[in-house]
């Protein structure tokens, strides 16, 4: 993590009671403190430091959580003992340290507990009121990772009043379009000399570079996926000269983290193997000489002593490359629109322009998608894997629709992932790690169905498992939604919902993932019914609603078969 990028989600109980999802309001910035242990000297004096404090945190519009890795009943102590006025999470386990990215010690032996206790060195975290990082400090020691308080709220007060974009340690652009930046570094035209990144933070949620595109988009041609990572395919969306498509590293979960970096030299490699493919194709189906005209990245700017900010205000760096194809200028390609572009023999010149008409483009990525086909099939990775949908939720229970809205287990919804838990107890040897969606409703039943396997499985939880996104439809009573709003928003992505197109190939994305970083055996996923029955499209079966808690297997075809095979697990109890 870096100042600009997303805090994670980060879910934890209170010594108050109850659970809270670590971020802003939305109003106030917050500032999470982590800390190492309730035994930590070191510590308690920050802890007493913050208690102090708080009121001036709060006057200036910065909200106070710390969080660790104590068990409940030594947070619960250090509370009492502090007379700590600010909320206290606990029970950080080392897959959420792994996500905050602190220096984990070996665990201590400590007399007072009966185990070996995991706790992180200290780290501080001002988050801003879009939970983007505004400001970290990582400690590699107990005496370290520990800002002053009052140098803190000067500094974030200055940057809410003079320039309410500054991230520290990240370059910014002010109102006069120039960048600054408050890290030292070499000066410039030294062999050193650092890259500057704009911020993705700077961006607004509605940025076209932010959108995930899909079958739902009239430019989208296809997904093709190259080991772990993925690529889009998509038609220049803003004219037809010489036919010139855009192929670019995607997330399908989160296009953020595709924006403003470095990239790898598999990512790299990645991109110019699917350029490679997309031309031989376009050559090959339709007689055409095509250029890979850019591989890599062109959005840029200047900063104030001249160093080079990869991104702009009004586009983000991005790994990508354009092909542009030529041909006889005479050659009609579909209707009555000509490929354009240059005559033999003439440079390209980016500044000319033919405007797709609606029947050419239709034509063009039908035949795009058509010669495309044997790169773009969703294909699942064959290893075999279970998978749970949440219990019972208060929703489920109302005949809600859910979505991304989150509701509570019931208590029959509890008892549901126990008797999973059960299920799971008798094939335990077979399962090898668990994953979850990042939604409170998986991650609770996960909660209770790790209770029956071995505490040293992997866990992590992914947003793309996520359920479908069905904007303004959450929250509504199922009855009161008719089959014409229903497809209207599965149809199209409109009204911050999500298309069945992009859903699916969302969870075909993180399935993939997921599996290619666990090749060790089967594991756990758990996850919702619109995630199950994506899985059960894209596994070739008849699609079908998952009951609540019930354990599922899915095995790949087998040698001389073509079909995965689905198999619910029940309980020999």
């Amino acid at each position: 993590m870096f100042p600009g990028s997303s805090f994670p989600i980060l879910t934890v109980p209170l010594v108050s009671g109850g659970e809270t999802t670590v971020k802003s309001d939305g109003t106030n910035a917050k500032l999470v403190v982590i800390y190492r242990a309730w035994w930590c000297p070191f510590c308690n004096e920050t802890l007493k430091s913050l208690v102090a404090n708080v009121s001036k945190l709060t006057d200036a519009g910065i909200d106070v959580i710390a969080v660790s890795a104590d068990p409940k009943e030594k947070a619960e102590q250090l509370v009492k003992d502090i007379g700590i006025n600010f909320p206290i999470g606990y029970g950080l386990n080392l897959d959420q340290l792994k996500t905050l990215g602190t220096f984990v010690s070996d665990p201590a032996w400590h007399s007072q507990l009966p185990q070996k206790h995991l706790f992180s060195e200290p780290a501080w975290f001002l988050v801003d009121q879009n939970n983007n990082i505004k400001y970290l400090d990582y400690g590699s020691a107990p005496f370290s990772g520990r800002p002053n308080i009052d140098a803190l709220v000067k500094g974030y007060t200055w940057s809410v009043q003079n320039a309410k974009t500054v991230i520290w340690g990240k370059p910014y652009w002010d109102s006069e379009m120039f960048l600054k930046n408050v890290v030292v570094s070499n000066p410039p035209g030294t062999v050193n000399e650092p890259i500057l990144y704009h911020p993705i933070s700077a961006y607004p949620a509605n940025h076209w570079a932010l959108h995930v595109q899909s079958e739902s988009d009239p430019h989208f041609i296809g997904h093709i996926h190259v080991d772990s990572l993925v690529y889009v395919v998509y038609a220049n969306p803003t004219d037809s000269t010489c036919l010139r498509l855009i192929v670019a590293l995607a997330d399908l979960t989160d296009m953020r983290t595709t924006l403003n970096r470095t990239y790898s030299e598999d990512e790299e490699c990645g991109l110019a193997l699917v350029a490679a493919r997309v031309r031989v194709q376009m050559q090959v189906q339709f007689g055409l000489i095509v250029q890979v005209m850019v591989l890599g990245n062109n959005a840029h700017g200047l900063n104030h002593d001249g160093r080079i900010c990869i991104g702009n205000n009004h586009e983000p760096g991005f790994l990508h490359a354009h092909l542009i194809s030529r041909g006889n200028p005479e050659r009609v390609y579909a209707g009555t629109d000509p490929i354009g572009g240059p005559a033999l023999g003439k440079l390209f010149v980016m500044e000319q322009k033919q405007l797709w008409s609606e029947s050419h483009l239709r034509c063009f990525v039908e035949d795009m998608r058509e010669c495309l086909k044997e790169f773009t099939r969703r294909e699942v990775l064959p290893r075999s894997f279970y998978f749970i949908r949440h219990g019972q939720t208060d929703y489920n229970l109302q005949e809600r629709l859910q979505g991304h809205i989150d509701s509570n287990l019931t208590d029959f919804g509890v008892q549901q992932a126990e008797i999973a838990g059960q299920v799971l107890a008798n094939i335990a040897s077979d399962v090898n790690w668990v994953v979850s969606s990042s939604l409170q409703r998986a991650r609770h039943t996960s909660d209770i169905l790790r209770r029956a396997l071995p505490s040293s499985l992997s866990f992590e939880m992914y947003d793309g498992l996520r359920e479908n996104n069905f904007g303004v439809l959450e929250g509504r009573l199922l009855s009161s939604i008719s089959q014409a709003e229903f497809d209207a928003v599965i149809g199209g992505d409109q009204k911050n919902a999500e298309s069945f197109p992009r859903f699916l190939n969302r969870v075909h994305y993180t399935i993939n993932l997921i599996l290619s970083l666990h090749p060790d055996g089967p594991g756990l996923v758990v996850s919702h019914g619109g995630v199950f029955c994506a899985l059960l499209e894209l596994t070739g079966q008849s699609v079908f609603e998952s009951e609540n808690a019930v354990v599922w297997r899915f095995d790949p075809p087998l040698q001389n078969a073509t079909a995965w095979t689905v198999t619910r697990i029940k309980n020999l109890v």
